[in-house]
């Protein structure tokens, strides 16, 4: 008996840490040196990414990416001088990030291209927010600083937590006139659980950021008749996990004047990120949905290298009830159907070992 509590109360303890919310903080963001290869795609294949809550499922396994970047964090020092003086002398900016040319703006009688775009962010202990960007605007070199910190996390980023803010910036385009931007933000952490992306799977907090965007612009060539603008609004659908340093996922909705919809993941193996530790563990991650579940549930895990895995289900007792695989699985996502339809009404435990690293994961059956 007492060897069965001793099974009990460690397979008690492995659920407790499996299932808890990640802690999302300063430690979690970019780091100067890091190279993010980021997937993106136009399509969200009939998901559901608008649904969650606590200890939620997410799967965008299928998501296939249409094109690929690469994103790189910099000290702002080597961006330019003229970047460094306005946004770390003036701003306080911490570390800069490499962003793709912007789609040109076409206006009736010319073009704005917007190339070479750096943008300055700002690490605390309580917040990670953008203080501006740098651009050439049709071939000219400008710095553009919010008149307010755009604030996209405060820390720690907290279940139910909600915060908002507002900032703007205009710029003088020379020989051609002024473009600016006023925009408000609301936050809202409104889940957290487990992601599963076609390169990995990770426990994680997500964000929604609903912001409503005021554009304006003004060509001198026109006079007085030269200015217009235009409004449209943007939802983010954003997902953090432990030190991957931007999200693992962002899919954001734009409605108004050039409404769509953008998706982007982390293509990075966990491991492989430019100044992040090594990860020492070959079972990264277990999960199990749908749970609780009458007849087939999925168990989902990634390794950080090919290995050899076991996985048992034990009832309460710590009884062996069913082997269910001893075999070689591939680096990355798997996944594994299971049929639990013969089993009586209760609590088992679905038990993952890899070498020297072993996960419980609880399951009931209904």
């Amino acid at each position: 008996m007492k060897k069965i509590l001793f099974i009990s109360a460690m397979f008690m303890s492995f659920i407790f840490s499996s299932f808890s919310q990640p802690v999302i903080n300063q430690n979690d963001m970019p780091n100067i040196g890091d190279t993010i290869r980021v997937n993106i795609s136009n399509s969200a294949n009939g998901d559901d990414y608008t649904s969650s809550g606590s200890n939620h499922v997410w799967d965008f396994s299928n998501f296939t990416p249409s094109s690929q970047r690469v994103d790189t964090f910099k000290n702002v020092l080597s961006t330019s001088i003229l970047y460094y003086i306005y946004f770390t002398g003036l701003s306080g900016a911490t570390i800069a990030g490499t962003q793709p040319d912007l789609t040109p703006v076409s206006l009736p009688i010319t073009t704005i291209s917007i190339t070479e775009v750096y943008n300055f962010f700002k690490e605390a202990a309580t917040s990670y927010s953008q203080l501006g960007f740098g651009a050439k605007f049709n071939g000219t070199q400008l710095p553009v600083k919010y008149d307010y910190p755009d604030v996209t996390l405060y820390f720690p980023v907290t279940y139910g937590e909600k915060d908002s803010c507002d900032f703007s910036y205009h710029v003088t385009i020379p020989s051609l006139g002024y473009y600016g931007e006023k925009k408000h933000r609301v936050n809202y952490v409104d889940g957290w659980g487990t992601i599963i992306t076609p390169v990995d799977t990770f426990q994680a907090m997500r964000v929604i950021s609903k912001i409503a965007v005021h554009d304006t612009i003004h060509m001198d060539t026109l006079g007085s008749f030269g200015g217009f603008s235009f409004n449209y609004n943007e939802t983010e659908y954003k997902w953090y996990a432990d030190n991957m340093g931007t999200p693992v996922m962002k899919i954001s909705n734009r409605t108004g004047t050039g409404a769509g919809t953008s998706i982007e993941y982390n293509n990075n193996q966990m491991s492989h990120v430019t100044g992040m530790p090594d990860i020492k563990a070959t079972l990264i991650f277990a999960g199990l949905y749908p749970n609780p579940v009458n007849e087939n549930t999925n168990l989902y895990f990634s390794l950080a290298k090919p290995s050899g895995v076991e996985i048992s289900i034990y009832d309460m007792l710590g009884r062996n009830i069913k082997n269910i695989a001893n075999k070689e699985f591939q680096v990355g996502f798997n996944s594994l159907s299971i049929d639990i339809s013969g089993f009586e009404k209760g609590i088992y435990f679905v038990c993952i070992k890899s070498g020297s690293d072993f996960k419980t994961l609880k399951l009931q059956a209904l």
